[in-house]
């Protein structure tokens, strides 16, 4: 039977020993270091209700662990919940508690107007869950594959399918036309336009399938070291006294 508990000081060990093999997995971005995670665990055992951390059971077996947090959303003009961390153990994943978790949380907080998470690289199986489940991804859009341009360019892979052999019948009509119809100039341009647009399409879904494909380390989104800030604009504040 699966059930929540909610992290308490005792369980430090327990939980810290899976959050170090979380963040060794694909699951993050980039180290963190020890003194934050054991920060974290602090702050979710603590009084202050920032942070909830929940501990994952299979009768009475830990199975994983997990950190949510809430903040408010003037667009939505509500409370929202952000899942912060989610793991379950390697021999207990596929057992449908990834589902039973949400489950469990979205019953539990009712006044919650949306629920958000963040992800990396996930697999295709691990993504349709939190789809299911969560109103909105956040992600870098960098990361984020171009459904459309996968489907032409699939499109575009695959063999075109033979034209039809022509009858006798066929080839003696196209031979003794009844009426020869006008000639009518080609569309030239229209031809361009859409050879032009097809080109850029093609390199849009090159460009975006090369970026996924990168190892996210590989990424630079920091300034360029050499890059200078602009300075103040002091002209958008006229009438305001600045101190030296």
């Amino acid at each position: 039977m699966f059930y929540l508990k909610k992290m308490t000081k005792e369980m430090h060990d327990e939980v810290l020993a899976m959050v170090e093999q979380f963040y060794h997995s694909d699951a993050v971005s980039h180290p963190v270091p020890m003194e934050k995670l054991e920060q974290t665990f602090a702050d979710a055992v603590s009084e202050d209700s920032i942070l909830e951390g929940f501990v994952l059971n299979e009768d009475d077996t830990t199975v994983g662990f997990a950190y949510i947090t809430e903040y408010y959303a003037c667009e939505v003009g509500g409370r929202c919940l952000m899942f912060e961390e989610l793991f379950l153990k390697e021999e207990f994943r596929g057992k449908g508690y990834g589902t039973c978790f949400f489950d469990e949380i979205m019953k539990a907080k009712p006044q919650v107007r949306r629920f958000r998470l963040e992800v990396t690289r996930f697999k295709a199986d691990v993504l349709n869950l939190y789809r299911s489940h969560v109103e909105s991804l956040s992600r870098l859009p960098e990361f984020q594959k171009d459904e459309k341009a996968d489907a032409d360019k699939k499109a575009a892979d695959e063999p075109a399918e033979p034209a039809a052999e022509e009858t006798v019948e066929d080839q003696a009509a196209v031979q003794q036309p009844e009426a020869e119809a006008p000639a009518q100039e080609p569309d030239t341009a229209g031809k361009e336009t859409d050879s032009a647009a097809d080109a850029e399409d093609d390199k849009a879904a090159e460009s975006s399938e090369d970026f996924w494909e990168k190892d996210e380390s590989q990424l630079k989104l920091d300034p360029p070291a050499d890059a200078k800030p602009d300075g103040p604009d002091y002209d958008a504040f006229q009438g305001v006294k600045f101190s030296e």
